[in-house]
């Protein structure tokens, strides 16, 4: 857990409220459609251009198992690295950036384990935040997978 106070910013998939540290996220877009990844695996719905860059788009709807939805107006995108690349998580709402309290964050506890991801849980004025692990967002074999995606992509002369 932090040993100084996190910012974090707060966004909201299906019923769930998460948040991110703030140094991992690049910046918030409004949601564009995807284009098509063949060969990704199932969270990532596709490909989205950034500044004239591919960047894999997950649809956290998808990895948290909620209700599929499809794309709406008022859907975000948050841009983030996740360690090995730049992805885009697909959201519902971001709220405004928050600052916990090292001492309102607390490992995750059999309710929020549940949710896959989860790294800690925060208490703020606003209630409890999810603090979701970028880090788990995709297992090794799915990152092995959207590599030889993009992989593929790359070495494809008709591909966007």
């Amino acid at each position: 857990m932090p040993t100084g106070d996190v910012s974090v910013l707060p966004f909201q998939v299906a019923q769930y409220r998460f948040a991110l540290p703030i140094d991992q996220v690049r910046r918030v877009d409004a949601i564009v459609e995807p284009a098509p990844l063949p060969g990704a695996p199932d969270p990532v719905i596709g490909l989205v251009s950034v500044h004239g860059d591919a960047v894999p788009l997950v649809d956290l709807r998808q990895r948290l198992r909620a209700p599929e939805q499809g794309l709406r107006r008022s859907d975000h995108m948050i841009l983030t690295h996740d360690g090995e690349r730049e992805i885009a998580l697909r959201v519902d709402t971001v709220e405004p950036v928050v600052v916990i309290a090292a001492d309102a964050i607390s490992p995750p506890t059999a309710a929020s384990t549940e949710l896959p991801h989860i790294q800690g849980v925060g208490t703020t004025t606003g209630g409890l935040l999810l603090i979701y692990d970028l880090a788990q967002c995709l297992a090794p074999e799915e990152r092995d997978m959207l590599a030889d995606a993009l992989a593929a992509r790359d070495h494809d002369p008709s591909a966007g």
